[in-house]
């Protein structure tokens, strides 16, 4: 008996243990496919991510999937919806496809304040309409009452009924020459471009009994597209002869053509702002330009913007006007600046994309794609600073006044409210400033913003309401590296390339900065960082000759020699850190060393730990201690972001990675509790999250469950279908 039940348990154990390890490589093989595709498909990425943690929460590798994929914004998948989504329309929480082979669909959005607001949208109905018809344009009327479908027989306005059988309405044009149809904000005027190469309108007050107002010749035949200014006061629209055409209201309410612009190609769309100001023209080589409008809708101003990829296939500003979207041909989504036209984000999609429109919530994108029937929801603010048009080169937080600030070489820095971190959004205007923005630091109380520029000047702000400048120094004689305030805020540092630091003291009462001293080590070529380190009785300089330097910050004057002189990388070193007894310094030989201060005896020399940090195959950019450095966040230029476990300094362990393909980080910061960092690079800055339940927990409040059951199938095969979002739990914040 006894014999017997050994035997079972050793079975048992050997079941369990069997188990283990497939439930552990299952993990590991979605979190190796979902690695594979954050570059190309990040909805499908953090889908395969969130599925290998819900797999085996203690895999390495699923945990570095789940939080590397918190930091890539990614839509929400809906469909499929046939073989192309041709169209996409949305209204009031009702959302419209319409796909090549003339199926249209209807989706519902749950209301904005449910807990299922941000997940897929559910099916609501389907109209086949008859006779093996092309959708072209989909248009929904005031309130959602009515569809106005523009196919390639006829444009026709289906009653909606809010049941799951639409019904024909009024029929508007008895052709299927219309290939594109947009109505006002207001739902009152719907204008059509034809391929005969005329708009035509109809006043759609009452859907029941439309009224044909107008048609507008064009001059140019093969209308492929049209928009409309909010109010409806200007129309334009885009001829693949070669010509964007422009209407301007008169009084009476009827329309003139006011402009035409020519180009030698194929224009594919034209887009207005919702002020009618401004036009975007995309052209059929993937070229875009910018038209500004006079008071006559003449194009006073045109000028090229970023060429970055394939025709857009759609194109459209959001109704605040704050961005210009474009659903490049080739599956890529652009955002970009209203006015400029600069590539803001490029978001990829694995597939040619065919449709793009904005909600009327102003913060709703959604697109279809050219195969494969999917469309995509993006509910923006993204975990993402936009707006900068030049590379950010310096990233602050403060978490209790929940504000980033981020400094680029576009000459200016601004302020993100980050009171939702998921969400950022812009906190007032850009702080411009006379040259290049080479670092920024916030003071501990939150209420002033140092700014350092290219030609040396250190500016102080005051941000506590309207951001004013207080004052400005210019010590330093080249670009400023480095920032810092004291822990205390009495204090403020700035390294520069000319192989100097400069100290100011600045009293709490104080709105003027006050020299004190300037360290300068002969034989020293620049200092690329700085640090307070023991409650700011020290200060750290990184330079570039293979050094850390320990200066006594109650120093007055010109200071050439410092308390100590610390070796230890082998070459220029990057970046440097401090917090309680620790201090760390990352070089260009793509290590991180941690030194220990004594906090008794300040001016001892520190010791350094033997265990370099190797988790970067660049150099090292950035680096944050928090929690009394029992954490450090290290960034370097490949990419990759390192969170370090430093409980034990003398044996650190490498926790996580934050990684994003192509990209090479400028800055980096982290929140207090370690929860929470940022990194930037090019001119965008990412919000991440560091705790993988967190980001799971995160990807399903954003998408519902991400895989249906046939998308599962189609990534992972092999494997049993599970749905991952059961039973999960909105992450706070």
């Amino acid at each position: 008996m006894v014999l017997v039940l050994i035997a079972a348990t050793a079975i048992f154990v050997l079941q369990h243990k069997a188990a283990g390890q497939n439930r552990r490589a299952m993990a590991r093989a979605m979190a190796g496919h979902s690695t594979t595709l954050r570059s190309t498909d990040p909805a499908a990425a953090a889908a395969l991510a969130l599925a290998s943690y819900r797999k085996d929460p203690a895999e390495e590798q699923a945990r570095q999937a789940a939080i590397s994929s918190s930091g890539l914004p990614h839509p929400v998948l809906f469909g499929p919806t046939g073989q192309a989504v041709q169209a996409v329309a949305a209204h009031a929480g009702l959302l419209a496809t319409g796909s090549r082979e003339g199926v249209v669909r209807l989706w519902r959005q749950a209301e904005r304040n449910s807990p299922r607001a941000q997940g897929r949208p559910s099916p609501l109905a389907r109209l086949l309409l008859p006779g093996r018809r092309v959708v072209y344009s989909l248009a929904l009327t005031h309130a959602g009452h009515g569809l106005v479908v523009v196919d390639s027989a006829e444009i026709r306005i289906w009653h909606l009924h809010g049941t799951r059988r639409p019904t024909p309405g009024p029929q508007l044009h008895a052709s299927g020459n219309a290939r594109d149809a947009r109505l006002t904000r207001d739902g009152r005027t719907l204008a059509a471009a034809c391929d005969d190469g005329v708009v035509r309108l109809w006043d759609l007050t009452d859907p029941q009994r439309p009224e044909a107002v107008g048609e507008l010749p064009a001059e140019h035949r093969q209308l492929v597209s049209v928009s409309l200014s909010k109010d409806g006061s200007r129309i334009a629209a885009a001829s693949s002869e070669g010509a964007a055409v422009i209407w301007n209201r008169r009084s009476d309410g009827t329309y003139r053509r006011a402009d035409t612009e020519p180009f030698r190609t194929s224009v594919t769309e034209a887009a207005l702002t919702p002020d009618g100001k401004r036009m975007a023209i995309g052209l059929d080589t993937g070229a875009m330009w910018l038209c500004g409008l006079d008071p006559r809708a003449v194009c006073t101003r045109r000028y090229a913007a970023d060429h970055v990829g394939n025709f857009a296939a759609g194109l459209g500003y959001s109704a605040d006007g704050a961005y210009l979207a474009e659903a490049d041909s080739r599956g890529t989504l652009r955002l970009r600046d209203p006015a400029t036209g600069d590539v803001l984000l490029s978001l990829p999609n694995p597939r040619p994309l065919q449709s793009l429109t904005w909600a009327s919530d102003r913060s709703t994108l959604y697109t279809g794609s050219a195969d494969g029937g999917t469309a995509h929801r993006w509910s923006l603010p993204l975990p993402v600073l936009l707006g900068h048009t030049d590379t950010i080169s310096d990233i602050a937080i403060h978490d209790r006044r929940s504000v980033a600030a981020s400094a680029a070489h576009d000459h200016t820095v601004r302020l993100w409210s980050t009171r939702d971190p998921h969400h950022p959004v812009p906190r007032g205007g850009p702080l411009r400033h006379p040259t290049a923005v080479t670092a920024v630091a916030l003071h501990p109380g939150g209420t002033r913003l140092a700014a350092g520029t290219a030609d040396g000047t250190v500016h102080l702000w005051d941000v506590t309401g309207t951001p004013r400048r207080l004052d400005t120094d210019k010590r330093l004689d080249e670009s400023i590296t480095s920032l810092a305030f004291a822990p205390d805020g009495t204090g403020l540092a700035a390294g520069s390339l000319d192989n100097r630091t400069a100290l100011w003291h600045l009293p709490a009462s104080s709105r003027r900065l006050s020299w004190q001293a300037l360290f300068a080590a002969p034989g020293s070529t620049a200092v690329n960082s700085v640090a307070f380190a023991l409650d700011g009785r020290l200060l750290a300089t990184a330079e570039s000759d293979r050094t850390v330097r320990l200066w006594n910050t109650h120093s007055r004057g010109t200071v050439r020699s410092p308390l100590r002189e610390l070796s230890g990388h082998t070459a220029s070193v990057s970046a440097v850190a401090a917090d309680g007894a620790l201090l760390a310094t990352g070089g260009q030989d793509d290590t991180v060393r941690l030194w220990r201060l004594d906090p008794s005896h300040p001016y001892r020399r520190p010791t350094l730990l033997p265990r370099p940090l190797r988790g970067h195959s660049g150099h090292i950019v950035a680096l944050h201690l928090t929690a009394g450095g029992r954490t450090l966040l290290s960034a370097g230029q490949d990419g990759t972001a390192a969170l370090w476990n430093l409980t034990r300094p003398e044996r650190p362990v490498l926790r996580d990675s934050l990684r994003s393909p192509g990209e090479t980080f400028t800055s980096a910061a982290l929140s207090a509790d370690g929860t929470h960092a940022w990194t930037t690079a090019g001119t965008t800055g990412r919000h991440w999250t560091t705790h993988a339940p967190a980001a799971t927990s995160r990807i399903c409040a954003t998408t519902g469950d991400p895989l249906t059951e046939q998308q599962w199938h189609s990534l992972l095969p092999d494997f049993a279908y599970v749905p991952t979002c059961e039973g999960h739990t909105t992450p706070d914040g």
